[in-house]
């Protein structure tokens, strides 16, 4: 009888270590797993700080830009009320022109 308890303990050992060594590999997946997690989540926070520096240059630009944008349309205002002076200026100092006919022309004109 002596040798059924040396076999069934021997199975138990046995057992044991095959459940052992079953969550040593199972915990070593795991933790490669967890390091490949851990290496996207410094790529994907490293993305999305160089996105969020990117939209900050674009807001600066943007700003700026439409600065000039609005610069250039005061310009141009300016311009336009300078052209308008100008032609009313102009058209005071001009004299009114008529049309002088020819008198040795017929008026037919042809």
């Amino acid at each position: 009888m002596e040798w059924v308890y040396l076999i069934l303990i021997l199975i138990f050992i046995v057992w044991s270590a095959q459940m052992v060594l079953s969550y040593k590999r199972q915990a070593s997946a795991l933790v490669a797993q967890v390091e490949q997690t851990q290496v996207n989540q410094e790529d994907v926070v490293q993305q999305a700080e160089n996105y969020e520096a990117q939209a900050e240059q674009k807001k600066d630009e943007l700003k700026e830009l439409e600065q000039k944008v609005d610069e250039l349309a005061a310009k141009e205002k300016d311009f336009q009320g300078k052209i308008i002076g100008l032609k009313k200026r102009e058209a005071a100092r001009r004299p009114t022109r008529y049309k002088v006919e020819n008198p040795d022309e017929p008026s037919g004109g042809g």
